[in-house]
């Protein structure tokens, strides 16, 4: 991932319920980036959202 400065910015994740999406997902909003995820079927929106 590149390194920036602009907490501000929002990302966009494809497949963020996946093992390697989720920890992706994880480390960005702790970083306090916006995050768009993108996941397969609607159940997973309620764990993400968790």
């Amino acid at each position: 991932m590149a390194d920036t400065t602009d907490s501000n910015t929002t990302v966009l994740v494809a497949g963020s319920h996946g093992q390697v999406g989720q920890h992706v997902t994880t480390e960005l909003v702790a970083s306090d980036h916006a995050v768009r995820a993108m996941v397969r079927a609607d159940d997973q929106v309620e764990e993400m959202e968790a």
